[in-house]
């Protein structure tokens, strides 16, 4: 979803049955893929991921910063971030 000002990606964090591993990845940001071994792991590593990313396919700076952290009843965890466009 674009929005006015900038970008909202929704990013799903899913575990690996046997070995316990956290992926997270988007459908919002399509090569986003990034493992870790706790949830503050993923959450620590998935701004500058994001931010090259999205600089990459807008051609522009942008800063992102972390607007929801979620793990719900069901055990879906999830993050909600915002990419913003920064002034030259």
């Amino acid at each position: 979803m674009i929005e006015p000002m900038g970008r909202t990606i929704h990013v799903d964090v899913v575990q690996h049955r046997s070995t316990g591993l956290l992926m997270a990845v988007s459908r919002d940001l399509p090569g986003l893929h990034v493992a870790g071994n706790s949830m503050d792991e993923i959450e620590e590593e998935l701004p500058p991921v994001i931010k090259a990313l999205v600089e990459a396919i807008e051609k522009r700076k942008v800063q992102v910063t972390n607007i929801e952290r979620c793990r719900d009843e069901f055990e879906r965890r999830y993050f909600t971030f915002a990419a913003e466009p920064v002034a030259a």
